[in-house]
């Protein structure tokens, strides 16, 4: 056991809140290592002293003025404090802010996206309408971009 660990556990025994193993092991290391049982003499005696020192009695009249104070502090705390929203709006808390600045990014994100999302619907029907131009042009000039296959065969796929 180290200094450190058994001066972290003196209250502990002293007070004899350590399990069995802990309490010997402490014993042990008091019995091998002067500054350590300095330590523990000093706070048994101070433990000593506290015990000895009395408790002071409250007067005839303490529980009446406690009662009345504790329920004029609860009063005073139940009553509504008057909200000045432009004088308070720059004393609020980090997280008010934060939750702005949250929200404001979420909002720009959605309309980013949004944005794009149109942006790539736009540009594949351009390549879709660029792709069905150039068919017609070659169809037209009497080629075949198919090779001489049909896209639907008519007589094979109604029988199916």
């Amino acid at each position: 056991m180290t200094c450190k660990r058994a001066q972290a556990d003196l209250s502990a025994y002293v007070d004899r809140e350590l399990t069995g193993h802990a309490s010997l092991e402490l014993r042990d290391h008091l019995s091998q290592c002067d500054s350590c049982r300095e330590e523990y003499q000093s706070l048994v005696s101070l433990k000593q002293f506290l015990a000895e020192v009395p408790t002071p009695e409250p007067d005839a009249f303490f529980e009446d003025r406690l009662v009345t104070c504790v329920m004029q502090r609860i009063e005073h705390e139940a009553q509504p404090t008057p909200v000045r929203w432009f004088g308070s709006f720059w004393r609020r808390p980090a997280f008010t802010f934060a939750s702005l600045a949250i929200g404001s990014m979420a909002v720009t994100l959605f309309v980013v996206q949004t944005i794009d999302r149109q942006r790539a619907d736009r540009e594949a029907i351009e390549a879709n309408i660029a792709f069905e131009v150039q068919r017609d042009q070659l169809y037209v000039s009497g080629s075949d971009p198919l090779g001489g296959v049909p896209v639907i065969n008519v007589a094979t796929d109604l029988q199916r």
